[in-house]
């Protein structure tokens, strides 16, 4: 195959969400933030090679609603937010759900912080008091509050010995000695025409020196033993909402409303510091900053999650795309997964143009978490924390009304079913399969013989909780289903499992595992007619593994320039499997597939590099080699591609695409800047 087509389905209108907070986990690599609006959710990124998020935390503690998260933190390898409700929650990273939640004292929860050794948090309220909490294997123990302050607590950081705790608030800094609980230093940081001096963020040093930022865009250094001014630099036209100290301890990253990133450097044998090169990477505030070895991760008002290193510079934009899969594709139908709604597109003909025919809302505003559609477009399904629905799709032949939904009904009040995150994927026209997250259960719903209903024909243990299956018994991140209906793929927090499912017999028969790799997992697909399962990671790298063999087939690392830095997102077959492309926001690579019934030949050793346009193979003595695999780069006009499927019969392919201006249409307006001359 020389070439193939590419049809393009202008059907994605993204609405861009603040990253509002961002907090690392250094020993896992794993990023957790904040994306705010109607519709808030925390995602868990994997940082380690390339970005790549990992999955999605929708149940959030409500205020008015709508979600509130202010503050995440990191403790023990769990997860903690604080937000306007007053509480401090733990969220069930397997779940998905919310594990505990922890009465703050008083009122709203604008900043926590962990000591460093991970076994107390801290937490700033409306009300000026700070909170002390014990990190216990179950839940937070309330210890202690500290004196109570003139107005709220907006920014608070630990010390790197743990003794004493760093506030910022209204014209002020403090400095808080934990075991007393008064506060021991009292730093004035001074007004600007007579305006209040708001300190949004602040950074503890080792040597007792405190870095504040504030509402006059100026970085000021104090002294905490003595209390006093070291020197202050004017580094931004407006507010600094967020401070970061390099790993290495030399160097501070500042930004805000004025969305330039200042790097602040400390000279070698001084206690001073330096303006040094400033970084533009986003188009409105930065609100959040994360810094790992020399990436510097930040996160504003654009929706941007932005990577850039130095040395060398690089700066690399992921835009505000949701988890993969949100588009699902039957054979003349698009069904668009959103926050808390989904569109059905019907794909063109020759004699029609592209139309959307529903725009279906949940009840209440309800997270959507999971979405499929059926192979011929007339059911779909969605998942909620509260409820599983299912609904039937009758279009009138020839005319432009809407079509009629139908919802089929289910029992809603099945005990198996409520208050679970399920993935649910269709075998086949009447039959959908869904695995909970947590890996406890699996449902079969089919539909009713006179197509009213669905019925829920079985609900089992899931096989992930078996010992001797030798499974990892870890939260699901998503299942796909081969074409047949035969086999599922399931990505069991990067561990890849394959089973043989039948509806009639046995339900699930563990087939094989994919060996372990140590990159995180972006996207599966299975052939559409021979054994195979395509797999692409964060690193750059795919795989073709042969789950009739058992092993893995093809193996290539994709050789990218020095400054593209973005993930592979996924992959699509052409309807006759005789290729796939594997794609990212801005790039398309062709893997073309060939039969051949030639003997394999000696296989190279794994440690030898593979030529520029193939992957490693690997075979045994005797065996035939069934498929041989050739891989090109393609050139694209795309921007920010966030879908392909296939199309048609033969070598044709969908694709789907983000508009970058309409994304930056719907921005607030950003910081002006006076330029020289204007």
């Amino acid at each position: 195959m020389s070439s193939f087509k590419i049809n393009f389905a202008n059907v994605l209108d993204i609405h861009p969400r603040p990253i509002s907070c961002m907090r690392l986990q250094e020993k896992t690599k794993q990023l957790a933030l904040y994306r705010g609006g109607d519709f808030g959710s925390i995602e868990l990124w994997d940082v380690a090679h390339q970005p790549c998020l990992v999955k999605q935390l929708i149940d959030l503690e409500l205020i008015d609603g709508k979600p509130s998260v202010e503050s995440i933190v990191w403790a023990q390898g769990r997860l903690f937010s604080g937000g306007l409700h007053g509480f401090i929650v733990e969220h069930d990273l397997k779940t998905g759900k919310i594990k505990n939640r922890t009465a703050a004292t008083s009122g709203p929860v604008w900043c926590l912080a962990v000591k460093s050794d991970e076994s107390q948090i801290a937490a700033g309220t409306e009300d000026g008091f700070i909170n002390i909490f014990d990190v216990l294997d179950e839940s937070l123990i309330y210890l202690k509050v500290l004196d109570r302050q003139e107005g709220r607590v907006l920014c608070i950081d630990w010390s790197p010995c743990g003794n004493y705790i760093a506030s910022g608030s209204v014209d002020s800094v403090r400095l808080w000695d934990v075991d007393k609980g008064h506060a021991i230093q009292r730093l004035i940081t001074g007004r600007s025409k007579n305006k209040e001096t708001i300190v949004w963020s602040i950074v503890m040093m080792d040597n007792m020196t405190i870095a504040s930022g504030d509402s006059r865009g100026i970085v000021s250094f104090w002294d905490g033993r003595v209390g006093v001014l070291k020197f202050k630099l004017v580094t931004h036209k407006a507010d600094i909402l967020a401070l970061k100290l390099s790993q290495d301890k030399t160097q501070l990253y500042a930004a805000g409303v004025d969305p330039t990133v200042i790097i602040i450097n400390k000279i070698i044998s001084s206690d001073r510091w330096v303006k040094s090169h400033p970084r533009n990477m986003h188009t409105n505030d930065v609100m959040t900053l994360e810094s790992v070895g020399n990436k510097l991760f930040s996160g504003g008002l654009d929706g941007d999650f932005v990577l850039s290193t130095f040395p060398p510079k690089v700066v690399t934009k992921i835009p505000p795309i949701p988890k993969q899969p949100f588009v699902f594709q039957s054979t003349e139908h698009l069904l668009i997964r959103k926050e808390a709604s989904v569109n059905v597109w019907k794909l063109p003909t020759p004699n029609s143009e592209l139309q959307m025919l529903l725009d279906f809302q949940t009840k209440g505003g309800e997270n959507i978490y999971s979405a499929c559609l059926s192979p011929n477009g007339t059911l779909f399904a969605i998942s909620t924390l509260k409820y599983i629905r299912v609904f039937q799709l009758n279009e009138v032949a020839d005319s432009p009304k809407s079509p009629r939904l139908t919802r089929l009904r289910l029992d809603d009040d099945d005990k198996e079913i409520a208050n679970r995150f399920w993935h649910l994927n269709f075998v086949d026209d009447e039959k959908i399969l869904g695995l909970s997250v947590d890996g406890r259960k699996v449902i079969f719903l089919q539909l009713s013989a006179d197509s009213t209903a669905i019925i829920i024909t079985d609900c089992i243990p899931g096989p992930f909780e078996d010992e001797q299956s030798e499974i990892i018994t870890d939260a699901i991140d998503d299942f796909i289903v081969s074409a047949d209906g035969k086999h599922i793929c399931v990505d069991c927090n990067n561990h890849i499992s394959i089973y043989k499912v039948d509806f009639y017999g046995p339900k699930f028969k563990r087939k094989c595992a994919v060996p372990n790799y140590s990159a995180r997992l972006t996207s599966m697909n299975f052939h559409p007619l021979h054994p195979l399962l395509l797999l692409t990671f964060s690193d750059h790298t795919f795989q073709v593994y042969n789950f009739e063999q058992g092993r893995i087939t093809f193996h290539h690392k994709i050789e990218k320039k020095f400054d593209d830095l973005q993930p592979l997102l996924g992959s699509a077959w052409v309807e006759n499997g005789s290729a796939a492309v594997l794609f990212q926001v801005d790039g398309m690579y062709l893997l073309k597939l060939t039969l051949t019934d030639e003997p394999a030949k000696k296989s190279r050793k794994t440690d030898e590099p593979a030529k520029k346009s193939r992957g490693r193979r690997s075979s045994s003595k005797g065996e035939t080699e069934q498929f041989q695999f050739v891989v090109k780069s393609c050139e694209t006009k795309y921007k920010y591609l966030a879908f392909m499927g296939s199309h048609k019969a033969g070598e044709e392919l969908l694709a789907a695409e983000v508009n970058p201006n309409s994304l930056l249409e719907k921005l607030p307006q950003a910081f002006a800047k006076k330029r020289f001359g204007s």
